[in-house]
């Protein structure tokens, strides 16, 4: 009988997203691997089904009308006691509130992975503890980004930064086409903790400078409209391969989407604005390929130093290409294997 892993995940597809996308992955190669993987996530649209079978995943959603509130998940996980109890191992994607009051019925292993933070600056203490409380609890733990542990009081067993998707890997080699606007891509989720102010300050300047550009924002969040002032916004796309093939430079503040515009041999300028942030980016693998900056100005001067310079250009895009398409989920997925000992 094959080996049973429960992924905990807030937000699962068809919902887009970083943790989405880490769990949809490795839970596809652990089916494959001969593994019986169930999600538990939330049903974050009222038509999706309770329960359903995709690709050999089988995903329980918890009804929407418990979303957000402790004591009717808590009622809910209760009810699914003896599916918890029996699971080999569980893999908890940050939401290790939801184990609490069936703790101790659990006898399968907890690998709990820290995706994030909580995007207050600095660090609350009661977010620390809270942290340290479900490491201390989890058989092992996992960060995406070495970041976590300097501001936070965990000591992983394992980091990793994700991987790219087989779809960006299946697209070859582009011939970077001299455009006479510069073609700017802006992927991830459109919010303050992403530098989106920073950017849209980016862009400002470089209309000052006369520099001529389009600007596509692929994303959601709560500052989409001061982005629509800029350029058109696509909102979250499965498939963004077909926008990010035609930029010049990819506007991009966190890991996979880095990774992924990496993958197609785009150049990615990224901002940060707090010491939080300028961690998270330079403790990024690829971030030797990357314009770095902690303020729009600099950012600026990198992009203008760089866009007629088709050279540079392309220098910059193999270097990126090359390191993002050795980055798979398959190596993320042996990670966990490697850590558990179940």
């Amino acid at each position: 009988m094959a080996k049973q892993i429960i992924h905990l995940a807030r937000l699962f597809s068809p919902h887009v997203g970083g943790v989405e996308t880490h769990v949809r992955e490795i839970a596809k190669i652990q089916v494959k691997r001969g593994f019986a993987v169930t999600v538990i996530t939330e049903q974050h649209q009222a038509d999706l089904p309770l329960q359903e079978t995709i690709g050999g995943i089988k995903i329980i959603r918890i009804p929407q009308q418990f979303v957000g509130k402790k004591l009717p998940i808590w009622r809910w996980m209760w009810r699914y006691r003896n599916l918890l109890a029996g699971a080999a191992r569980i893999q908890v994607h940050d939401v290790f509130w939801w184990l609490l009051p069936v703790f101790f019925l659990l006898s399968g292993e907890i690998i709990t992975t820290f995706h994030g933070w909580e995007t207050n600056f600095p660090v609350r203490i009661t977010a620390k503890l809270q942290r340290w409380i479900y490491a201390q609890k989890s058989g092992r733990t996992v960060h995406v980004g070495t970041w976590i542990r300097d501001f936070y009081w965990d000591k992983p067993d394992a980091v990793t930064y994700g991987g790219v998707r087989k779809e960006f890997l299946r697209v070859g080699e582009l011939r970077r086409q001299k455009n006479q606007k510069l073609q700017l891509v802006f992927f991830g989720r459109l919010a303050e903790d992403n530098g989106v102010n920073e950017y849209c300050r980016v862009l400002s300047i470089l209309r000052k400078k006369g520099i001529k550009f389009a600007i596509t924002w692929i994303g959601e969040g709560p500052l989409m409209e001061t982005c629509r002032e800029y350029g058109r916004i696509l909102g979250s796309v499965r498939n963004p391969i077909p926008f990010l093939i035609k930029a010049d430079i990819v506007f991009s503040s966190s890991y996979l989407s880095m990774m992924e515009a990496q993958a197609l041999g785009k150049v990615v300028a990224a901002v940060y604005q707090n010491s939080l942030k300028e961690a998270y980016l330079r403790s990024y693998p690829g971030a030797f390929a990357i314009f770095l900056a902690g303020n729009s100005e600099s950012l600026a001067e990198k992009i203008i130093d760089v866009t007629d310079n088709h050279q540079k250009m392309m220098a910059l895009a193999e270097k990126s290409r090359h390191f993002a398409r050795s980055q798979t989920w398959e190596k993320v997925a042996d990670m966990y294997e490697k850590i558990s000992s179940n």
